[in-house]
Parts: C-alpha cells; structure tokens; sequence
C-alpha cells in the first residue's frame, strides 16, 4: 500500500547568453538556451547514481517526443510529473551526448509562461532546468 509520493528531481542551471536573449526580445525572434539536462554516472542531489545505458535508453524514448515537438516544459517545479499544457513555457527541440552528459536546447515558447521566463533572462535570473520522475514510496 503506497502510504506517500514524492518527486525526484535534480537541477541544471543554464547559462544564458545575454546579447543574444537581449536581441532575440528586440526582434521577436524564438529564444534558444543550451544546457546540461542530466548526467550519468554520477551522484545526483537525491543520492542516485544512473548508470549511462539506463539514462541513454530512457533518453532514446523521450527523443521521440522531442521530434514529434511534444518535449514540454513549465516554468515551475510542479508536484506532478505530468506537464500541464496551461504551465507550458518551454519546448526541448535537441538532445545530444557529450561522454556521459546529456546536453539540450531548449526554445521558450510564446506562451503566457513563456513569456515570464522571457522576463526572467532579461532581468538576469539564473534559471536552470529540472528533470522529475514520480517515484512512490511503499
């Protein structure tokens, strides 16, 4: 019997290139940020280790969303793992491998969130991203 849930997660900061997100307001044009997404082999702030093949086949399963353009994000930590279409301010459009982390792009959305966490990058916020899992505890 599951007696408590709790969210797994783990948090990436990003590192914005200023000029750019500046110009990209300036123009209208999509905003794009890169970074780590996740890492293998090393001991997370949960005080898991995911080894490379775990974490590469659960990543070849969610290339698959990032290429039908369904990878959503929200700009909160919510306490569920289901991204929630009202929430969306992110979509992930790449994913790579560099050794044993998990690189993305991400391109914020022109959503009502989207557009706070445009005014979060202008205003110099550091932001980062998340990955959350639903786990249950018995």
């Amino acid at each position: 019997m599951l007696q408590d849930k709790y969210i797994i997660s783990e948090f990436y900061g990003f590192e914005p290139d200023k000029e750019l997100i500046k110009e990209a307001i300036e123009n209208n044009t999509p905003i794009y940020l890169t970074g780590i997404l996740q890492k293998a082999n090393t001991l997370n702030r949960n005080g898991r280790v995911y080894p490379f093949e775990i974490l590469k086949r659960e990543a070849d399963k969610y290339m698959e969303l990032v290429n039908e353009k369904r990878a959503l994000g929200e700009l909160d930590h919510p306490d569920s793992a289901v991204v929630s279409l009202s929430n969306v301010s992110h979509m992930i459009v790449e994913m790579t491998w560099k050794g044993d982390t998990l690189m993305g792009k991400i391109q914020i959305l022109d959503t009502p969130s989207g557009n706070i966490l445009k005014g979060l990058l202008k205003g110099g916020v550091m932001l980062g991203i998340s990955s959350r899992d639903r786990k249950s505890v018995v």
